[in-house]
C-alpha cells in the first residue's frame, strides 16, 4: 500500500520535473506486521521489507533534493509487543543505522542523523 503511494509521488515529481519540491517530508512506518500477515511471512520479514523500502525512499528523497526527513519508526506502544518482536526491531534499527552511519554519502552530503 505505502509502496505504491510513495512510488507514485516519486514518479510524479520526476516525470513533471516539479519546480516545487518539499524541503521536508515525514515518514511514519506503519503496517509492516499487517503486510507480513497478508503475505504469509514472518513478522520480522515484514519489518525488514519496510526498512528496505524506507532506504529506497530516502535515496529518492536525496535524488529529488529533499533536505529534511523525519522518520518515525517506533512508538512507546510498540513496547507492548512480544519481547522477541521488540528485540528483532531493535536489532534491525541497529543494523540499518550502522549501515547509514558508515555510508560515504552521509559524509559527502553532510547528512545529519
Amino acid at each position: 500500500m505505502i509502496r505504491g503511494f510513495i512510488e507514485h509521488i516519486y514518479e510524479y515529481f520526476v516525470s513533471r520535473q516539479c519546480l516545487h519540491i518539499p524541503r521536508h517530508i515525514a515518514i511514519i512506518q506503519d503496517g509492516n506486521r499487517r503486510f507480513a500477515k497478508k503475505k504469509g511471512i514472518a513478522t520480522a520479514s515484514g519489518h525488514r521489507a519496510g526498512a528496505d523500502r524506507t532506504e529506497e525512499v530516502l535515496e529518492w528523497a536525496q535524488e529529488l533534493g529533499i533536505r529534511h526527513i523525519t522518520l518515525y519508526t517506533f512508538s512507546t506502544e510498540n513496547f507492548n509487543r512480544t519481547d522477541e518482536e521488540v528485540q528483532n526491531l531493535f536489532q534491525l534499527f541497529k543494523e540499518k543505522l550502522s549501515r547509514i552511519c558508515f555510508d560515504e554519502r552521509v559524509h559527502k552530503y553532510g547528512i545529519r542523523i
